[in-house]
């Protein structure tokens, strides 16, 4: 077991989530081994794709906590703190960066971001024969647009030794980094257990933000039922670092429901206890 008092865990996902039947956040929100602290779902690719579940996972997302309050009892206070959101886009280095940033941020942006809590990635790890110098560029330009919008550089979600053999290291911005590491699949073996953080090696030995341990995790406990696999996250920290990253002070507060949302979300989370 990965220590969540070192290791915060979290999920990323796209549209497979849900596009096979929507993915259950009220279940995610219950999960409790381990506790999900942060989540992050692909917004946009390029200039011009918008996944087309990104709108339905954004706001479930933001309703964690409130799902925490309504569902579950007698839990840890931090339980019910608010879940880090984050939204990525997927890169095309051979295409107008700029013109893909502001794609992703008037997509987020279209479904109530908040900036000072919600966050953005990018997805870097399509090469198309475009040069080291040209990916380089094209991910620092992308990132400027963001910062100038949001005031933070975005997460660069990457793997080690392709970002080694297709970027120039020294030349990238400091963006906070989001490592894919995980262990080889193994035939008909269906899921496998994550990869121990930290990520190793890691880019010229600069401190980690998070890890992406495992692309062949169980969906089950977290809801999802549409695919087969999902991935799994840690953070590099316990869940007050989550927060602290997502701008939310000491002792955030999760959005308060009135009585009749709260029966509703207990009505819809327990339905065997209502017929």
């Amino acid at each position: 077991m990965i220590d969540e008092t070192k290791y915060a865990f979290g999920l990323d996902g796209s549209r497979y989530w849900s596009s096979n039947g929507l993915a259950n956040f009220k279940v995610l929100a219950q999960a409790t081994n381990p506790t999900v602290r942060f989540l992050a779902f692909r917004a946009v690719i390029s200039w011009g794709y918008v996944d087309n579940f990104f709108a339905y996972h954004w706001a479930e997302a933001a309703k964690i906590a409130s799902y925490r309050e309504a569902l579950v009892t007698g839990m840890p206070d931090d339980f019910y703190m608010p879940v880090g959101r984050a939204a990525y886009g997927v890169i095309y280095p051979g295409e107008d960066p700029k013109k893909q940033a502001y794609h992703l941020l008037k997509t987020v942006e279209d479904q109530q971001a908040d900036w000072t809590h919600d966050r953005l990635v990018i997805d870097n790890e399509l090469h198309h024969d475009q040069s080291r110098a040209r990916i380089t560029n094209a991910v620092n330009t992308y990132g400027e647009v963001l910062l100038a919008e949001t005031g933070r550089l975005p997460l660069h979600y990457m793997r080690y030794y392709w970002l080694r053999d297709h970027t120039i290291l020294c030349d990238l911005l400091d963006f906070p980094n989001w490592y894919a590491q995980y262990l080889r699949a193994i035939p008909l073996v269906r899921y496998r257990k994550e990869y121990q953080p930290p990520p190793n090696p890691t880019f010229q030995d600069k401190e980690w933000t998070a890890h992406q341990g495992a692309e062949r995790g169980d969906p089950r406990p977290y809801g999802v039922t549409g695919k087969q696999v999902i991935d799994y996250d840690r953070w590099n920290g316990d869940y007050k670092t989550v927060l602290k990253f997502h701008g939310y002070g000491d002792a955030p507060l999760p959005p308060v429901l009135t009585l009749k949302e709260k029966v509703d979300v207990l009505v819809d989370g327990h339905p065997g206890l209502f017929k």
